[in-house]
């Protein structure tokens, strides 16, 4: 039975996101809940459903079907087979950050954007300028995220907590590929004094990008993000 939660939350890959959510949008109603199944956490925010470890599946998809959720993200070891759901597999990989630089790499937040939507399609064919600038923005004034830019390469720093945060994407414009710059950034990343002491989780979206993380000093884990889509039919 999946219940309201009010307890702590695992500092795991999916954890980390869901502590981010409430810490950035708790002042607002009716944006972010926290459930569990007597295991795991549940988030929702907004459309989508959020879940660590271990959590019932069976439960968690009807849950999301009462509420009207089209998408889940979980933490597991492989992908899942649900009646009436697609699901897709990431791997997930960590780093243990440990600089002491003061990394500032200040650029507009509209330049970013621009890069990560020509280097993901399917960032740019769902995502909003607008909603994307207001989040990150609600997320970095509260110390919660931080994004980076630079020679043509661009990285998200989504979610940080007290003792891990979350890369959620690291982008090269066409121009800049093949000259090392994702490689260059996720080094400043990892000396960066405001990361010190945190585990930094991400999530590879292809075996290319899981090549340039284990490149850069990322170990891969024994689970994956796990994303189901509610099929339209």
């Amino acid at each position: 039975m999946i219940t309201l939660y009010n307890g702590p939350i695992p500092q795991t890959v999916i954890g980390c996101r869901i502590k981010t959510l409430c810490d950035c949008y708790k002042d607002i109603h009716n944006t972010v809940d926290l459930y569990t199944d007597g295991t795991a956490v549940i988030c929702r925010f907004e459309n989508t459903l959020l879940a660590t470890e271990n959590c019932d599946i069976s439960q968690l998809v009807s849950f999301a079907e009462v509420l009207g959720i089209a998408e889940i993200e979980l933490e597991g070891e492989n992908a899942l087979q649900v009646d009436r759901w697609y699901s897709v597999s990431h791997p997930v990989l960590y780093r243990d950050c440990s600089g002491d630089d003061e990394v500032s790499l200040l650029s507009s937040l509209k330049e970013c954007f621009d890069i990560i939507a020509v280097s993901d399609e399917d960032f740019a064919k769902n995502a909003n300028y607008l909603y994307w600038l207001s989040d990150i923005n609600r997320r970095q004034n509260r110390c919660c995220a931080k994004t980076y830019c630079q020679n043509g390469a661009v990285a998200t720093v989504s979610a940080i907590t007290e003792s891990s945060a979350y890369l959620s994407s690291v982008a090269v414009c066409p121009e800049s590929r093949n000259q090392g710059r994702a490689s260059q950034l996720l080094k400043l990343i990892c000396s960066d004094k405001m990361l010190s002491g945190k585990r930094i989780y991400t999530a590879a979206q292809n075996e290319a990008v899981a090549k340039l993380y284990l490149k850069n000093g990322f170990f891969p884990l024994e689970k994956s993000v796990i994303t189901l889509k509610r099929s339209k039919f």
